[in-house]
């Protein structure tokens, strides 16, 4: 398999096998009685670091690695394994080169350095977004052996390098997830496919629980397989899940418990609507709407009541909050002064107003008429696409008809 030349003291090549043949692209009669320099040469021919002139000097064996050139100016990476020969008095006669062709395995090499150099980057960039990365392997009959851990995951710990090592993951977990956590390894070692992503806690060295996200596949470690896991730790994320939960029971409790009546609702698709007038050229939607008044209507439909609060369907003298978000469109479009304050609404959310409030007269359910102190609302954050619009209902009954009979009693007065 390696490439045989010999040489003798003056340089002149006396013999190569088949496989030099091969590896040079020369033929035996075209390497023969040449001077070694003279074809396949190498970067050390006529310096000091001569293979022969080095034997020649002393040396007992030599092995070097460089470039040789073949006759078509390709070039052939090659590991050379010198030895001095002798003749049967002692004699020194020559050397014998063996050759062997690596440039297959530089290639390997360089591989094999590149995918280690990303395997480093992503460990160390799993790192920097507060990802670990653990390797768990069955070892002597015991499951889930960390094998491999990175830094991160030390750091999340507390514990050090050698303190894990050859502990299982489920030493970290609490006793009530172990037991799943050990069925999901085996499965996941047998190659079975499970879902993405688990929650667990992951005890620290202090005692605390750290809430974690992992997910996991199976590879080959080291000859063996391996069930690899992704861990992140997700404490910042349930701090901010549970401060949203909070805010939302807050916000949920002042909207049902405030003494006005409040709709919440979602124009997003009444926007999408205006959105396309213009985009056909329409900008007076005034207008527009006064001319076409079923496309009024239709874009109207288009807004979805979310909520109400009980405010709401005890002004509206409704049966239920149902009733209500379905039955508003219908109580407004038997009044066209209704329909007239909604469309007048959606226009001055068009041309960037975010609030609206004026004084209306609207029937119940039963048919009563009241006064009403009107705002609408755009919430900070939906003005791009209306999804969050809140509307306040105060009842001004009383203070009308207080008005009307003040106006009356004056004019009474000056009568």
């Amino acid at each position: 398999m390696h490439g045989i030349r010999i040489i003798d003291v003056d340089h002149t090549v006396r013999y190569i096998n088949s496989a030099f043949e091969k590896l040079s692209g020369l033929k035996k009669n075209e390497f023969i009685g040449n001077k070694c320099w003279e074809l396949f040469p190498g970067s050390f021919c006529h310096t000091p670091d001569c293979s022969l002139k080095k034997i020649a000097g002393g040396e007992k064996a030599l092995q070097v690695e460089g470039d040789r050139v073949r006759p078509d100016g390709t070039r052939v990476t090659c590991l050379v394994s010198i030895s001095p020969l002798y003749s049967p008095d002692g004699r020194f006669v020559g050397i014998m080169e063996s050759f062997r062709d690596s440039t297959r395995r530089n290639e390997l090499q360089g591989q094999l350095d590149e995918f280690e150099d990303r395997y480093r980057a992503l460990v160390e960039l799993s790192g920097e977004v507060g990802e670990s990365i653990l390797m768990l392997q069955d070892i002597g009959g015991r499951e889930g052996i960390i094998t491999f851990a990175s830094e991160q995951f030390f750091r999340m710990t507390g514990y050090t390098r050698q303190e894990l090592s050859s502990k299982p993951l489920t030493s970290l977990l609490s006793p009530r997830e172990r037991q799943a956590s050990i069925s999901r390894h085996r499965r996941k070692m047998k190659g079975e496919s499970l879902p993405g992503l688990y929650e667990v806690g992951i005890i620290r060295k202090d005692g605390l629980q750290v809430p974690c996200e992992l997910t996991s596949a199976v590879t080959q470690y080291k000859g063996q397989p391996a069930n690899v896991i992704y861990l992140r730790d997700i404490t910042e994320r349930k701090n901010l899940q549970k401060a949203l939960a909070d805010e939302k029971d807050k916000f949920q409790s002042l909207f049902e418990e405030a003494p006005a009546a409040i709709w919440e609702m979602d124009y997003s698709r009444v926007k999408e609507c205006i959105d396309s007038l213009g985009s056909q050229g329409i900008t007076g939607l005034k207008q527009y709407f006064d001319s076409n008044p079923c496309h009024a209507l239709d874009c109207l439909r288009l807004g979805r009541i979310i909520g109400v609060n009980k405010e709401a369907v005890s002004l509206w003298e409704a049966e239920s909050r149902q009733d209500l978000c379905s039955g508003i469109l219908d109580l407004l479009s038997k009044r066209p002064t209704g329909l007239a304050r909604e469309l007048e609404n959606i226009v001055a959310f068009a041309r960037g107003d975010t609030e609206v409030t004026y004084d209306m007269a609207d029937p119940t359910f039963k048919g009563n008429w009241k006064y009403l102190h009107v705002k609408y609302y755009l919430l900070p954050g939906h003005e791009d696409t209306w999804s969050r619009v809140l509307a306040s209902f105060t009842d001004i009954t009383r203070q009308k008809q207080a008005e009307e009979r003040l106006k009356a009693y004056q004019g009474c007065l000056e009568e």
